[in-house]
């Protein structure tokens, strides 16, 4: 029986929140909540394809068999604190060759973040972590909006999501899950990239985006830009929902500099 848009929504964000853990720098409140989400993760998989299926179960086989230290060296080895030459973290490395055109790519992520009232915390807005939990945010709003029938509100929220795939995260995320699986085959992250690679293509075809124009396969990192003018930082959200404190993951912030700890409970 397939499953509803509910199910599907609910899995997609248990499946993009184990994503984003899974790439943020793996410190002990990380580690925990990652572990934490790796059965409603489980769960969520055999809603999205067998390949996804596949993925998670050698991915929680990696987890549960590694210690935390393990994961802090393996990260730092291959991202070098998310500077890697080979295999960075950052959507811009990708695509974007001249500083202008990283300027409007980290302009447009933001106008996405402040649209649904959140921003960049303290990583850049086009980090993978950083755009998997938009995603999730995306997808766990659709599933609340769609339990309350607020058809209008969950539509937005799909299209969102469609838009967002087809500009950012669906260019970069299917060639940096081969590039860990080709560069670093023997490492946790090489199974975490056959999952992101898997989940990725797999959402493309649940929300039907056809054709994506994929960024440039070997990273080309542009020139570092003044962390003071990062458009992340600016305005309030125009189509903001109220979210739980627990709903947020680390790398986005609700909008206004409120900490996660002042977002209003419905």
């Amino acid at each position: 029986m397939p499953a509803t848009r509910i199910e599907s929504a609910f899995a997609s964000a248990s499946l993009y929140r184990f994503l984003s853990l899974a790439f943020t720098y793996p410190g002990e409140k990380e580690h925990q909540a990652l572990l934490q989400a790796l059965e409603p993760a489980g769960v969520a998989a055999s809603l999205a394809s067998p390949a996804v299926v596949a993925a998670l179960d050698a991915a929680a086989k990696v987890l549960r068999s590694l210690e935390r230290a393990w994961l802090v060296d393996q990260h730092r080895d291959i991202f070098t604190l998310s500077a890697s030459p080979d295999c960075p973290l950052n959507e811009c490395a990708y695509g974007a060759k001249h500083i202008y055109q990283e300027v409007q790519a980290l302009a447009d992520l933001a106008g996405f973040y402040r649209a649904f009232g959140v921003q960049a915390g303290a990583s850049r807005p086009d980090e993978l972590s950083a755009e998997l939990e938009f995603c999730y945010l995306l997808s766990l709003k659709e599933g609340l909006a769609r339990e309350r029938r607020a058809l209008k509100e969950a539509e937005i929220c799909r299209r969102a999501l469609q838009a967002f795939l087809s500009e950012h995260l669906g260019r970069w995320a299917e060639n940096v899950g081969r590039r860990l699986e080709a560069l670093y085959a023997e490492s946790a992250y090489a199974v975490f990239g056959r999952l992101l690679a898997a989940f990725v293509s797999a959402e493309s075809e649940r929300l039907r985006l056809g054709i994506v124009l994929p960024h440039q396969e070997v990273p080309n990192p542009p020139e570092p830009i003044d962390d003071e003018g990062c458009p992340a930082e600016e305005g309030p959200a125009a189509l903001a929902h109220v979210m739980n404190t627990e709903d947020y993951l680390g790398e986005l912030t609700p909008v206004g500099g409120s900490s996660v700890g002042e977002v209003r409970h419905e």
